[in-house]
């Protein structure tokens, strides 16, 4: 964001809430909320202004920007950049492993998936920071586990009925 662009925003604000910030408090908003994009910014402020009545003690918050923040990307999908992929021969560029235990009695009681450990690409999907369980195809088949193909899901067929998908599994 641009600090000029974020300047005219909060001053529209401040005119609206009948309060001036310091420099210090508005260096301190704009640490905190310099990575909101221009135009997300602006129409936060207009939201908030459309939100409340002039009041100087209801001056939105750093916790409030962010709110606001996490509205207007749901708002706004289209807006939001998310990182590309990379290709990956482990798992085909998804970032996910579909896999199974060995059948018990015949029966294939679960299907897990896992976080790709080659090239992290489920990021993209949950974000960085979240921790989750990864592994590789090799792993997973040294432990007994059937590793599905990294289209199965593409490949994946919606059944109408609980009897349509048992003849299904039956010609398998």
């Amino acid at each position: 964001m641009h600090i000029e662009n974020f300047e005219i925003a909060l001053k529209k604000a401040e005119a609206w809430f009948k309060k001036t910030l310091t420099t210090d408090q508005m260096e301190t908003y704009y640490t905190n909320l310099s990575f909101i994009p221009d135009a997300a910014i602006v129409d936060i402020v207009n939201e908030m202004i459309k939100a409340t009545k002039p009041n100087p003690s209801q001056f939105p918050t750093i916790n409030d920007f962010f709110s606001g923040w996490y509205k207007w990307r749901e708002d706004h999908p289209q807006m939001i950049r998310k990182p590309k992929k990379q290709n990956c021969a482990e798992c085909g560029g998804r970032g996910w492993l579909w896999f199974r235990p060995e059948p018990e009695d015949g029966c294939y009681p679960y299907e897990y998936v896992i976080g790709c450990e080659v090239c992290d690409n489920y990021r993209v999907d949950i974000g960085r920071k979240r921790k989750i369980p990864v592994s590789t195809r090799a792993k997973l088949e040294m432990r007994g586990y059937e590793v599905y193909p990294y289209d199965y899901v593409a490949r994946r067929k919606k059944y109408k009925s609980i009897e349509e998908m048992a003849v299904d599994i039956g010609n398998e």
